[in-house]
């Protein structure tokens, strides 16, 4: 199965953006960690991605991630 990640990555900015602007505190990183643990099933448990694509789409959400885990 062949999957546009292109699309992928229009998504997942899209998601981003909408936890980034309407989630707050505890709830914007929960958030944050779930959309990270969906790129990485698309890759580990669907096989729809590759590793280093997952890697690709997955360094905004870990970039914001860091914010929480410091």
């Amino acid at each position: 199965m062949e999957v546009d990640i292109e699309y992928l990555r229009q998504r997942i900015n899209e998601a981003l953006e909408d936890i980034l602007n309407n989630d707050y505190g505890e709830n914007k990183r929960m958030s944050l960690e779930y959309l990270d643990h969906t790129i990485t099933g698309a890759c580990d448990i669907l096989k729809i991605i590759s590793h280093s694509q997952a890697v690709e789409l997955r360094e905004p959400v870990v970039r914001e991630l860091g914010k929480y885990n410091k």
